[in-house]
């Protein structure tokens, strides 16, 4: 069953109806709280004022008491009687005269030994079996003396006069008054409380509280827990007690006598009934002006919400026509606030959507014309074209690339490459994770290219240049590289013939050209003096010719042994320190004749044994120091350093020459290639040298490199392995 939805009409005015209960719910809590807080208040400072206004009385009553006895002292019936000369009964007749005013509720004579020797008492108070003997004897040696006291269990106020004639006391007056309802009626009249007097055990001594008859109480008693809160320093102890079925909030408190010590606990209560009826009557205020507000709170509401409502019924009735498509509508909504705000903000919005939609359906077309022109460039490139994603599978094969590998799209979209794809070099499985790194560039680059590789496919074996790039958006494209391929099979054909007829070429002229040079040799010495300075000009020409034409003869072999990866090396342990030197004095001549500066630095440190075929390794240097000599100009200098980098031994040749072109510095290591230009001048050589240095140096697991400015010079630089026991015994061949 679907849930029924609750209008926003009937939520504001169901929250207008919850704030006003709400505040109803809180105006009543508090008056409750400020009921019990009241009722707290108002005793504190009530039982205050009680201690005080009782111990005010009693220190009046004191007063009244000593003043009292001592006019009564004064008489002569007291010293009359003590002396036997006024009779008991006269003596009593005459007291009660005198206390008539006074209204004292005991009056005793005591002899010289504190013995009462008659006493006169109101007949409403239970008469002393016995007075404080410390009061006694002060009154009898002389002293006037007042005290708040327990006396026979009754709390009492006693004063005591000395009866004296010409400085000789013959006995003593005592009078006094004892706390009984009557006189808790007197300070209730100040209170307006009901009060009630305990012993410090906790039963009562005097109150003033009634039944219902009108009759005093005379059963309480104190909880021995509120007597244990007393006797242990509490000041006040809060309580609800019920008397005769009428409920009391009451406050305990100790009274102490003049003497710093507990003599009696107080009781001030107030009647519950009186404080709840005025709360009550509060609370009833609060509800009624609380409906009053639920009513006027109502009719706003209702008339708020029509007028909140209908702008935003408009404004819902405007998106579900914007919805449905037409952008054009726009939401007349006139309330001078917010609303207006929202609808003039989606009316806005609307015309920015619609021109952004406007904008986007260009763009798509233009999307659409520039996709075609892509595929239409994509399908027409010659060179083999793929595209992997960050899976490495084939995402996009174009025709040529079809061609050149004899698969169809449909047998490689969606595969991975190295499913349907397997590159070689050297005869070593070359991975996609090799030319497809899959790492994030800042910028678009090719990050692998290499011109020998087999391509081995289902269909057909052929050797391939590969190529790959990646673009910055790769990641976001999901574009892991892109494979440029060309079919080098028919180049590596010819490749092959010139190798073998250069190498067969070169076989057959070494034989003839070592016969010639030797015949050379062999004629010079004798025919030395023979024939004129002309002649053996020509002759010596012959010779540097011959040597030249067996260089290069050499320097082919070589280049067919590395192609026919036929070319060995036999490493050995080396110091490569001695072989340097060596390479640098067999240059000197040379260098001093065409006035060039060249310099072998002794490096700083130490330097290992290196792990090299001395023989090949050589040639590199010499070709080096060569190629640096032949292109530095007279007054010119090239220098040679050695040092430790990573596990190799660098060695670098460094000249002041011209400089090499930055076009040609990406082609020096290849074949038969010869810088044109300036350099091209000062060359005489086949192109050859670089690349065999570059093929012997990359045996020996180093690698071989340029730095060069045109007008500045140039620097090579090359590396080899520092010797190790696992290097004693390796002999590789490419």
């Amino acid at each position: 069953m679907a849930q029924k939805k609750v209008l926003l009409k009937e939520r504001l005015i169901l929250s207008y109806i919850s704030v006003v209960f709400i505040s109803l719910f809180i105006s009543i809590l508090f008056s409750y709280t400020l009921f019990i807080l009241t009722v707290n208040k108002r005793l504190d400072p009530e039982i205050t004022g009680a201690k005080e206004t009782m111990e005010g009385r009693i220190s009046e009553l004191m007063e009244k008491s000593l003043i009292f006895t001592d006019i009564i002292s004064r008489e002569k019936e007291a010293l009359s009687f003590l002396k036997n000369e006024l009779s008991r009964d006269g003596t009593i007749e005459d007291l009660r005269r005198f206390n008539s005013k006074a209204g004292l509720d005991i009056l005793q004579i005591l002899d010289q030994n504190g013995k009462v020797l008659l006493s006169l008492e109101n007949p409403s108070v239970e008469p002393y079996s016995k007075i404080n003997d410390n009061l006694v004897q002060k009154g009898l040696r002389g002293y006037k003396n007042s005290s708040f006291q327990i006396e026979d269990g009754k709390p009492s106020i006693v004063s005591i006069v000395p009866i004296q004639e010409n400085g000789k006391t013959y006995g003593a007056l005592l009078g006094g008054f004892t706390v009984t309802n009557q006189l808790l009626n007197k300070i209730e009249g100040s209170l307006h409380k009901k009060i009630s007097v305990f012993d410090l055990n906790g039963y009562l001594f005097a109150t003033t509280i009634e039944d219902k008859n009108g009759v005093r109480v005379s059963d309480q008693r104190i909880d021995q827990n509120t007597l244990i809160k007393l006797k242990e320093g509490q000041k006040f102890v809060r309580a609800r007690v019920n008397i005769e079925d009428i409920r009391y909030r009451v406050l305990y408190s100790m009274i102490g006598n003049f003497e710093g010590k507990d003599s009696f606990i107080i009781m001030i209560a107030l009647p519950l009934e009186t404080i709840i009826a005025d709360n009550n009557r509060t609370i009833g205020i609060l509800v009624f002006a609380n409906l009053i507000t639920v009513v006027i709170a109502l009719s706003f509401a209702m008339k708020n919400s029509k007028d909140l409502i209908d702008p935003i019924y408009t404004i819902k009735k405007g998106t579900e026509i914007v919805g449905s498509g037409n952008l054009d509508y726009k939401i007349n909504v006139s309330t001078d606030d917010e609303i207006t705000d929202l609808a003039n903000s989606f009316n806005d919005m609307t015309k920015r959507i619609k021109t952004l939609l406007d904008e986007v359906s260009d763009e798509k077309n233009i999307a659409s014309t520039e996709r075609n022109k892509f595929f239409t460039v994509f399908e027409g490139v010659l060179d083999g074209i793929l595209t992997l994603d960050y899976d490495r599978r084939i995402t996009l094969f174009n025709k040529a690339a079809e061609e050149i590998t004899g698969l169809s799209s449909k047998d490689v979209l969606g595969k991975k490459c190295d499913e349907v794809l397997l590159f070689f070099k050297n005869k070593v499985r070359l991975p996609s994770s090799e030319f497809c790194t899959l790492k994030e560039a800042d910028k678009d680059q090719t990050i692998f290219s290499d011109n020998n590789l087999k391509l081995v496919t289902s269909k057909k074996d052929l050797f391939v240049s590969l190529t790959s790039s990646v673009i910055k958006e790769g990641k976001l494209a999901n574009l892991g590289c892109i494979l440029t391929f060309q079919d080098t099979t028919r180049e590596r054909e010819l490749e092959e013939m010139k190798l073998d007829f250069v190498s067969m070429a070169a076989h057959e002229l070494r034989t003839p050209l070592t016969s010639i040079r030797g015949y050379i040799s062999l004629l010079e010495p004798k025919i030395k003096g023979i024939i004129n300075e002309n002649d053996m000009k020509f002759l010596e020409r012959i010779d540097i010719s011959a040597s030249q034409l067996s260089t290069l003869i050499e320097n082919l072999l070589d280049v067919s042994k590395i192609e026919h990866d036929s070319l060995e090396i036999e490493v050995k342990k080396e110091e490569w320190v001695e072989i340097v030197e060596a390479s640098v004095e067999g240059f000197k001549d040379l260098a001093k004749e065409k006035e060039i500066k060249l310099s072998f630095k002794e490096p700083k440190s130490t330097i290992p044994p290196v792990a090299i075929d001395k023989f090949r390794i050589s040639e590199v240097l010499s070709n080096l120091l060569a190629n640096a000599l032949n292109f530095t100009n007279e007054g010119g200098e090239v220098t040679v350093t050695i040092g430790i980098d990573n596990g190799f031994i660098k060695t670098i040749i460094k000249d002041t020459g011209c400089g090499i072109p930055e076009r040609a510095i990406p082609h020096l290591f290849t074949k038969f290639y010869r810088v044109t230009g300036i350099l091209e001048k000062g060359s005489k050589g086949t192109g050859l040298g670089l690349y065999i240095s570059k093929s012997i140096v990359s045996m020996h697991g180093g690698k071989i490199w340029v730095e060069s400015k045109l007008g500045v010079g140039s620097s090579f630089s090359f590396t080899v392995p520092i010797f190790s026991m696992a290097e004693a015994t390796k002999s590789s061949s490419l």
